[in-house]
C-alpha cells in the first residue's frame, strides 16, 4: 500500500453534513427576518440568526443564554405564552404584532411565523420574526390622523350647525349635496328628500334662477353675492357662493350661504317711507306756509269786494241790472272765499274750536248726508268698532274731512261700489307716537274704486294736484283734509293699486272728556252805536270795512299799523268802545297790538279779524279772554254777529274805560 491515508466513506459523510450546516446557518444569517429556535418545553434558544441579533441588541452568545420570556415585556406574557402554546401544538402559525423586548429595554413588535422542528434531538419550535414596527406605527398615525379627521370633521358639523343662515354644498349641475341643520329646516326637507335634487326644484323651478350667485360663481371662478327676492318664499336672501378648486385650480365644489334678509329690507323700506313721508311733510308744510299768505292776501282782497258788494246794497233800491251784477260780483267774492277756506284748511289755518267730537256721530250723520246725495248704486257703511271715538277738535272741520274723502271716492266709482267708514283702536304711526302718548283713533276710508298709480298716490295732498279734467276739481279738496288732520294733531296717510280701490287712514289722538250738547240759542242783534277803533295795514279793506261800520251806526277811527293803533287807543281810551284788530300787520302785529291795549285798559273789547287765523297766538288771546276772532272775508250780517259775541248787548256804565258811550 502507497503511504496515502485511506479515505473513508464516514468521514465524507459528515463533511457534507457540515458543509451544508454551514450553508444553511449562512442562508439564515443572510435573511431579512430574524429566526430563533425554542425548545417546546421551557421555551430556551437553541439557534438564532444574525438579523435577530441585530434586531434585539444581543449577541448570539448573550441570546442563547436567555428563553422566549426573557424577550417579551412581562405585561405581554400571557398573550405570548398562549401564541407560543397553540404554534407548538399546530393550531396556530403566525401571531400578529407582538411585542419584543430589546436587550435596551426598548420595543418593538413583529408578526411571528413559527413551526415544529427536531434541533439536535429535540422537540423546537422554528420563529421567524419580521419587524411591523414601521407599519404599526404608520397604522397608529393612520388611525390618529384618521380620529383627527374624525373630530375635524365633528367640529366643522358643529359649527355649520350652529350656523343659523343656510350653508349648502353644490356641485356643477346644481345638484344639492348636503345642507347645515338650518337648511334643512328653514328649506323644509330633510337630507334623504335631497336624493340628487338641483336646488332650484326645492322652490319648483325647473331650471336654474335667473339670479344666481352660484352660477356666477362657477363662471368667474370666484366668491359672488346678490340680494334677491324669492316670491315662492316670499322672502328676500343675502346669497353668496365660494368656489372649492382642485390643485389644478378646477372648481370642483361650490359652497352657497343665503341669509334671509326679508326683516331687514322692510326696515330699511320702511325707514326710506319714513324719510319720504318726511320730506313730503316737509314740502307740503312750505306749501301750506305759501298757501296761508296767499290766502292772506287773497282774502283780503274779498273781504274789500264783498263788502264793497254791502255797501253797495245799503244806498238803497237798485236798477235791476245793477243788482244782479252786485249779486254775480257777491256770488263770485263767496266762490272765491270757498276757495281760499280750502287753501286754509290745508295750510293749518283758521281751526279755533276745540270741542270734544264725537267721531262716531260725525261718520254716521255723513254717512246719511252722502246715502242722500250720491249714486245710489254706490253703498255707504260705517263699520264702528272702536270703544271710544271722542276727539278735541273742530267739528264742522271734522265732517267736511269725511265729506271731501266721500267725494274723492264717489268720482273714482264711476259705476257704482262700496265706501265704507270704519274705526279702531290702533298704535300710532311713528311720527305720531313721537309727539303724544295719548291712545290713538284710527279712522279707514275705503273704496272698491279704480285707484290711484303710486305717481299720483304720491301727490294726492299737494293743493291744485288734480287727475280730474279741467273744470272738474280745483285740487284742493285732499289738500284740505291734509291740512285739517294735521291742524288737529293726526297723521293722514293713503294706500292704492289701480284696480284695487284706495284706503285712507286717519290717526287722531282720543280724547277723555265727553261731549256735551249745547242748546242753540237765538239772539236778536241789536244796532249799536259807539265808537270803534279799527286797526287794518291794508287801506283798500281798512276804508271798505269802516264804511261797512258806519252802516251798522259806529263812529269810526283807523288806524296803518299796530303800533299807530295802540297809540290812537291811548289817545282817545276813554271814548273807544271797541278796537277790530288785523293779525298780521307790519311793524307790531296784531296779537302785540291787542296786549298793548290791554295793558292800557283791561277791560277793552277786543276783536281780532284775519285773513288766516295763527292758531297758537289767537288761541292764546282767545284763552287769555281778551279777544274774539272774525275771518276774512265777511259780509256785514257776519261782522255783526261777531261784534255782538264781544260787545254784549246791555251798555256798561256811562264814562268807564272802554265802556259804550251810548245805549242801543
Amino acid at each position: 500500500m502507497s503511504g496515502t491515508r485511506p479515505t473513508h466513506e464516514g468521514d465524507s459523510e459528515l463533511a457534507m453534513l457540515r458543509r451544508q450546516l454551514e450553508s444553511f446557518a449562512e442562508l439564515l444569517d443572510a435573511a431579512q427576518d430574524g429566526v430563533l429556535v425554542a425548545t417546546i418545553d421551557g421555551g430556551r434558544f437553541r439557534y438564532v440568526n444574525r438579523r435577530i441579533c441585530e434586531l434585539l441588541g444581543y449577541t448570539p452568545v448573550e441570546l442563547l443564554g436567555l428563553s422566549v420570556d426573557d424577550i417579551h415585556p412581562p405585561e405581554a406574557l400571557p398573550e405570548v405564552r398562549r401564541v407560543f402554546a397553540a404554534q407548538a401544538a399546530g393550531q396556530l402559525r403566525t401571531g400578529g404584532a407582538l411585542p419584543i423586548r430589546r436587550k435596551d429595554g426598548s420595543v418593538l413588535h413583529a408578526d411571528v411565523s413559527s413551526g415544529r422542528v427536531e434541533f439536535e434531538g429535540t422537540p423546537c419550535l422554528l420563529g421567524i420574526f419580521h419587524d411591523v414596527t414601521d407599519r404599526l406605527n404608520a397604522q397608529r398615525e393612520a388611525a390618529a390622523l384618521n380620529q383627527e379627521l374624525r373630530s375635524t370633521s365633528t367640529l366643522l358639523e358643529a359649527i355649520l350647525d350652529a350656523i343659523p343662515d343656510v350653508i349648502g354644498v353644490q356641485d356643477h349641475a346644481h345638484r344639492v349635496l348636503r345642507y347645515n341643520r338650518a337648511g334643512y329646516q328653514y328649506l323644509g326637507v330633510t337630507a334623504a328628500d335631497l336624493n340628487g335634487k338641483h336646488c332650484y326644484e326645492l322652490i319648483g323651478h325647473d331650471r336654474p334662477c335667473a339670479e344666481c350667485a352660484t352660477s356666477v360663481a362657477y363662471r368667474t371662478r370666484a366668491p359672488a353675492q346678490l340680494r334677491k327676492y324669492v316670491p315662492e318664499l316670499d322672502v328676500w336672501l343675502d346669497a353668496r357662493s365660494y368656489p372649492i378648486l382642485d390643485e389644478q385650480g378646477k372648481i370642483v365644489r361650490v359652497v352657497e350661504h343665503l341669509r334671509d334678509i326679508t326683516a331687514e329690507v322692510r326696515a330699511l323700506e320702511a325707514l326710506r317711507d319714513s324719510e319720504a313721508r318726511l320730506r313730503q311733510a316737509h314740502k307740503l308744510e312750505a306749501i301750506g306756509t305759501l298757501a296761508g299768505g296767499v290766502a292772506h292776501d287773497f282774502n283780503n282782497l274779498l273781504a274789500a269786494i264783498l263788502g264793497s258788494v254791502e255797501l253797495a246794497r245799503l244806498g238803497g233800491p237798485l236798477p235791476d241790472p245793477t243788482r244782479s251784477a252786485l249779486d254775480t260780483i257777491g256770488q263770485a267774492a263767496r266762490r272765491a272765499s270757498e276757495l281760499t277756506a280750502q287753501l286754509l284748511g290745508f295750510a293749518r289755518k283758521g281751526k279755533l274750536s276745540d270741542q270734544p267730537v264725537d267721531l262716531h256721530l260725525v261718520i254716521t250723520e255723513t254717512a246719511a248726508m252722502l246715502r242722500r246725495t250720491i249714486d245710489r248704486r254706490i253703498v255707504v257703511r260705517h263699520e264702528l268698532n272702536a270703544a271710544a271715538a271722542v276727539v278735541l277738535g273742530d267739528k264742522t272741520q271734522l265732517q267736511q274731512v269725511l265729506l271731501n274723502l266721500g267725494i274723492n271716492a264717489r268720482d273714482a266709482m264711476p259705476h257704482g261700489g262700496e265706501l265704507v267708514f270704519a274705526t279702531r283702536h290702533a298704535a300710532p304711526p311713528p311720527a305720531l307716537a313721537a309727539v303724544t302718548d295719548a291712545p290713538v283713533l284710527l279712522l279707514e276710508v275705503r273704496d272698491t274704486g279704480v285707484g290711484m298709480e303710486p305717481s299720483v298716490a304720491e301727490h294726492a295732498f299737494e293743493p291744485f294736484f288734480t287727475t280730474k279734467a279741467e273744470g272738474d276739481g280745483t285740487g284742493l279738496g285732499l289738500s284740505m283734509v291734509y291740512g285739517i288732520v294735521q291742524n288737529h294733531h293726526g297723521e293722514i296717510a293713503v294706500e292704492s293699486r289701480p284696480g284695487a280701490g284706495t284706503t285712507f287712514r286717519l290717526w287722531l289722538p282720543l280724547h277723555d272728556r265727553a261731549v256735551v250738547a249745547e242748546p242753540l240759542v237765538a239772539r236778536a242783534l241789536p244796532r249799536r252805536r259807539g265808537t270803534v277803533l279799527l286797526v287794518e295795514d291794508e287801506q283798500m279793506v281798512r276804508v271798505v270795512v269802516a264804511e261797512m261800520l258806519r252802516g251798522l251806526g259806529f263812529e269810526v277811527l283807523t288806524a296803518g299799523d299796530g303800533q299807530a293803533g295802540a297809540d290812537l287807543f291811548a289817545a282817545h281810551r276813554d271814548t273807544i268802545d271797541l278796537a277790530i284788530v288785523d293779525l298780521i300787520m307790519p311793524r307790531v302785529g296784531g296779537v302785540e297790538c291787542c296786549r298793548r291795549i290791554r295793558a292800557l285798559n283791561q277791560a277793552a273789547r277786543l276783536l281780532i279779524a284775519s285773513g288766516y287765523a295763527e292758531d297758537g297766538a289767537v288761541r292764546q288771546l282767545l284763552d287769555e279772554g281778551i279777544a274774539g276772532f272774525v275771518q276774512k272775508p265777511f259780509d256785514l250780517m257776519t261782522l255783526s254777529r261777531a261784534i255782538a259775541q264781544v260787545w254784549p248787548a246791555e251798555p256798561a256804565p256811562q264814562g268807564a274805560a272802554g265802556a259804550s258811550s251810548s245805549s242801543a
